[in-house]
């Protein structure tokens, strides 16, 4: 289940997240930034512990993950995925 989160999720030309995964553990990293992990609140929406930050995956008409949603500082940013593993 976590593998249909991972790839990129591209906010801006300079700015994404890279979503991996390790085992039974989900992983992000934002560009330039420390890779952290991501812990389940529900089957799309994850929460870190290191920094006051959410997301949640968002899913096409098909079910298939196309895009992310940080929640982060107050503000809500979305990214469609622009690579998949």
């Amino acid at each position: 289940m976590l593998e249909t989160y991972t790839g990129e999720y591209r906010f801006t030309p300079a700015f994404a997240i890279e979503v991996t995964r390790e085992g039974a553990r989900l992983f992000v990293q934002t560009t330039n930034q420390p890779r952290f992990e991501a812990f389940a609140e529900s089957p799309t929406k994850f929460f870190l512990k290191v920094v006051e930050a959410q997301v949640s995956f968002t899913k096409n008409a098909d079910g298939a993950v196309d895009g992310l949603i940080l929640h982060q500082n107050g503000r809500v940013q979305r990214a469609p995925r622009t690579k998949a593993p």
